[in-house]
């Protein structure tokens, strides 16, 4: 399972994090941005504060002018996160920050705006090829890990059920898994459009007692029992990164896209 994020909150924070870092117009101490600004905080902190809603993830690597905000003022982006029934979750090892859904039971029937839902077979597929790829390089000394296109669409062609004839159809789901793995940030662009790069988010999304499970469920998935028994191991949800549209996609250089 994952959380999806729902639609309104992508639509308001929908518009884009950049703009000019400036203190609003008359007092020059003033961090009032705009005619009747109420806000407390300043410009820095409030893009941090969007783009950690708009996005799924935040990396150290990818987004490194919002991730110094971030650290530097974690107490009160966390307080306005817990204003929305969110909470904050921040990896420094892996160098990635989400947020996830909390439920405040004292306050009885609290509002959701991240909602579950579950992998398609194709991203769980995906997910457990780009998690093992990782690894294994990782432990051979690799300090980036790339992976083309087609090999992600050959990984998810290899797990065919047995006498399908819907070619095309499972071509498109495979492109979309792809394109979901580039939303969520698991998968990162590269000067070369065919060829991507495994972050450290996938470590986030999927530990490694889990891909050992899903791996050995894929294992059996041509089985007639296996389609059941995959949608029933689903990597886990909690406390993992929310998944929002998939046209959300990293640039490759992020930090000049945002200016």
């Amino acid at each position: 399972m994952r959380q999806d994020t729902v639609d309104a909150v992508d639509a308001m924070s929908e518009e884009s994090t950049s703009g000019p870092a400036w203190n609003g117009p008359g007092d020059p101490d003033s961090l009032a941005l705009f005619d009747g600004d109420a806000g407390t905080l300043d410009f820095p902190v409030r893009r941090t504060l969007v783009a950690l809603l708009r996005r799924q993830v935040l990396t150290r690597e990818r987004q490194a002018r919002d991730w110094d905000v971030l650290i530097a003022n974690e107490a009160v982006i966390t307080s306005r996160l817990h204003d929305l029934f969110l909470d904050l979750v921040i990896d420094r090892d892996r160098g990635v920050a989400y947020k996830t859904q909390v439920h405040a039971e004292a306050a009885g029937d609290t509002p959701v705006l991240l909602r579950d839902t579950q992998y398609s077979k194709e991203e769980t597929i995906l997910l457990v090829f780009l998690r093992a790829r990782r690894l294994s390089e990782r432990s051979s000394g690799g300090d980036r890990v790339f992976v083309d296109v087609a090999e992600c669409l050959d990984a998810v062609e290899s797990y065919r059920a047995q006498g399908s004839t819907d070619v095309v159809g499972e071509q498109q789901r495979a492109r979309k898994a792809v394109a979901s793995m580039r939303a969520a940030g698991i998968l990162a662009a590269t000067e070369d459009e065919e060829r991507l790069e495994i972050t450290a988010v996938v470590e986030v999304v999927l530990t490694l007692a889990r891909l050992q499970e899903l791996a050995a469920t894929l294992t059996h998935l041509n089985r007639p029992e296996a389609a059941a028994s995959l949608s029933d191991a689903q990597p886990d949800s909690e406390g993992r990164p929310d998944t929002a549209d998939a046209n959300d996609e990293t640039d490759t250089n992020d930090e000049e896209a945002q200016q």
